[in-house]
């Protein structure tokens, strides 16, 4: 629960300091803490959603990662900075699914993109590319970070529950998201490539059918 809170919140805490200290005025600022109350609202009804059927609508993949990076992106100078997103979106066919549960797997990427990145010096990269898979059958996303990365024998247990390479935390973001993939809506998600101080790549692939 607190990994999902966390960006919603440090967003609301970073507007009433801004409306503390005056640098905007009020009337801009309600606008944005009522997007991150709605982000918590989302976040909340996620959890009822975990094991039951999916709620399922036609999902245009691009349009839901511009709409998660722009989150980060207004959150992102106020948590450490330093991050660039880059973004390659080409058409492609809308998927069947779970909107909000989609969302939350590429949150989870992200997120652990980011901390990947504030793992070493230098400005942090975090790129991501959505284009239409072979025959149509599915719609690929690649997020890439150029961020501490893993050994194989790391790679191995990414997906195991507890695992994590985080000073605190549960290690439950990835086997999550996998579950969401590839449980729930028989996708895939893992991780294309990895190498230590060489970052880390990872694919989800999104069922058209």
């Amino acid at each position: 629960t607190a990994h999902q809170l966390g960006t919603p919140l440090s967003g609301l805490a970073g507007w009433i300091d801004l409306l503390g200290d005056g640098t905007l005025p009020a009337e801009k600022i309600a606008p944005e803490m009522r997007t991150d109350l709605d982000r918590l609202e989302a976040v909340a009804a996620r959890f009822g959603r975990i094991g039951a059927r999916p709620q399922l609508a036609m999902v245009d993949i691009p349009d839901l990662l511009e709409d998660v990076v722009n989150r980060f992106r207004r959150v992102a100078p106020r948590s450490g900075g330093g991050i660039e997103f880059n973004e390659n979106y080409l058409e492609c066919p809308s998927v069947r699914g779970d909107a909000e549960l989609f969302a939350w797997v590429v949150e989870n990427v992200v997120r652990n993109a980011l901390e990947a990145c504030r793992a070493v010096e230098g400005p942090g990269i975090v790129s991501l590319r959505c284009i239409p898979g072979p025959l149509g059958r599915n719609v690929i996303v690649e997020i890439e970070d150029n961020g501490r990365g893993m050994n194989r024998a790391e790679c191995r247990r990414a997906f195991r529950p507890g695992h994590t390479t985080k000073e605190t935390g549960w290690g439950l973001g990835l086997p999550l998201a996998r579950r969401i993939m590839e449980g729930d809506h028989s996708g895939r998600l893992l991780i294309s490539r990895s190498r230590p101080n060489d970052g880390t790549v990872i694919e989800i692939r999104f069922p058209t059918g």
